[in-house]
């Protein structure tokens, strides 16, 4: 018989549902994630593995739209439909945010990839997609890093 972590044993009933929920796990982690705004204007897909964390920033438009980023490097990101892609700068007018003009739903940052202290190599950049909006993918159970844009930038 199979034990499980805290050595509770296992019956030969459960270990397909366990075998089940770990692959679907790797599964969920490997594949293309596709995501649209709520009117199907704009949409994108995300080509790789989801972090082990998404990240949730400090900042005052971040904090204010609720996001949870999920990082990706430009080469991971096809835009797949932008009928209605918008785009917010400001302060330093380095990150692109895109947004749909018309249901207004937050889609994904073009940004420089900044370290967490808040520096940057002048030339790397990163696609932080908003992890809320990813198909079949619950955002609010994933482990969150918080960056301390308040006090960054």
């Amino acid at each position: 018989m199979l034990t499980g972590v805290c050595r509770a044993p296992v019956s030969p009933r459960n270990i397909k549902l366990i075998q089940y929920i770990v692959s679907y796990r790797v599964q969920s982690r490997l594949q293309r994630r596709s995501t649209h705004c709520h009117c199907r204007r704009t949409a994108f897909e995300i080509d790789g593995e989801l972090p082990e964390k998404l990240t949730r920033c400090t900042c005052s438009f971040c904090s204010k739209r609720g996001h949870l980023y999920a990082y990706f490097t430009p080469d991971q990101l096809t835009v797949t439909q932008a009928d209605s892609d918008a785009v917010y700068r400001w302060n330093s007018k380095k990150v692109a945010n895109h947004f749909c003009s018309a249901c207004g739903c937050d889609l994904y940052a073009d940004t420089p990839a900044f370290e967490t202290d808040g520096s940057w190599d002048g030339k790397t950049r990163r696609i932080a997609a908003n992890a809320r909006l990813f198909d079949d993918f619950e955002a609010a159970d994933w482990p969150v890093t918080v960056i301390d844009g308040k006090n960054l930038w």
